[in-house]
């Protein structure tokens, strides 16, 4: 039996903010580029009810090749969910 997402989100999250040290420094992390920061910020986006800004680090830690991302924001484009549904960006 494979592990499941909502599982490596969270383990995700956990570790990135544990790296970071606080929810500002995982900010300022992610804001320079780190790809583990910015999935780790945008589910934090999730968990305020912020989809908008999700997606947006969503995309920036996608396009750094972060698997998680990469999933998350393709059943954004897949569900139509904050973004415009697009099967060809899915």
């Amino acid at each position: 039996m494979g592990i499941s997402y909502e599982i490596l989100v969270k383990e995700a999250y956990e570790e990135a903010l544990k790296t970071a040290g606080s929810l500002n420094n995982l900010k300022s992390l992610a804001e320079v580029g780190g790809s583990n920061m910015q999935y780790a910020l945008d589910v934090d986006y999730v968990v305020e009810n912020r989809p908008e800004m999700a997606v947006e680090w969503w995309l920036k830690a996608a396009n750094q090749g972060h698997v998680l991302a990469q999933y998350s924001i393709g059943n954004c484009y897949e569900e139509g969910l904050v973004v415009n549904k697009d099967m060809e960006k899915q």
